[in-house]
């Protein structure tokens, strides 16, 4: 019999290597929301963003040419990089198994005022995929990242997965917490691979906060995709008041 503990170096070793191999996509140049939101066409609406990142076993294989943890990463870096300046409260946690810890979901990031470097910094450092998929754990503790500090304003929580094996546990945690924020959060699922069940099921949770949507990753790679996925989750057009003209009120012409 094979010595258990040589086994559990192996592991460790193959994934601080895959860690440190894990590269990024094609070069992105992000698109600048900053103008949108100085002239005054964009406000913010959400105030706090909570990111749950799938590094499950699923999220191993492969999808359109690269492994589907990959893409997900590198749709989180492209969204790290195209957030424009507000004040925002981020937290990223992910769900998976961590051999060391031995936990089953792990908050990474936050919840804290975002810093673009400080994240880009946590990203790179993820541990590659292992174990089940334990969204609603994720979703059950994000509640807890939620009330650890003092939250003010929209929430707008964003979950990246294949939600492949998953059984409607995490539906009924997603309704649980948007229980608790009510119309305060927004869920959004960007949903990675071509599992149909997985694909429902992400598009029933992000129906559950009522005002978010669900997209496949591959609609959140362009530079035009991300930032319009961030105008939709992190920003609000401005509603100009009807100015009513001056004729309205113009008293009538006089008939002789």
């Amino acid at each position: 019999m094979r010595n258990p503990f040589r086994i559990y170096l192996l592991a460790m070793g193959l994934i601080l290597v895959g860690c440190a191999a894990q590269k990024y996509m094609a070069p992105f140049t992000p698109m600048d929301l900053n103008p949108k939101i100085k002239s005054g066409q964009y406000i913010q609406n959400a105030k706090n963003l909570m990111i749950i990142l799938d590094r499950s076993g699923s999220m191993n294989d492969r999808y359109l040419g690269q492994r589907k943890f990959s893409m997900a990463l590198d749709i989180l870096h492209r969204i790290n990089r195209t957030i424009p300046d507000v004040k925002l409260t981020v937290a990223l946690r992910t769900f998976g198994f961590d051999l060391i810890s031995f936990e089953q979901t792990a908050l990474v990031y936050g919840p804290i005022s975002y810093d673009s470097y400080g994240f880009e910094k946590v990203l790179k450092e993820v541990k590659n995929p292992i174990g089940r998929s334990n969204l609603e754990l994720a979703i059950d503790k994000a509640v807890e990242d939620l009330s650890s500090i003092k939250v003010l304003g929209k929430i707008a929580l964003v979950i990246v997965s294949d939600a492949e094996d998953m059984s409607d546990a995490p539906l009924l945690a997603a309704a649980r917490l948007k229980a608790m924020y009510g119309g305060r959060i927004c869920i959004y699922t960007i949903h990675i691979g071509n599992d149909s069940a997985g694909r429902m099921l992400l598009e029933k949770i992000a129906q559950v906060g009522g005002c978010g949507f669900s997209i496949q990753g591959e609609q959140v790679l362009s530079s035009g995709d991300v930032a319009d996925f961030l105008e939709r989750v992190l920003l609000k057009k401005k509603h100009l008041k009807a100015v009513k003209s001056a004729t309205t009120n113009a008293p009538a012409p006089i008939h002789n």
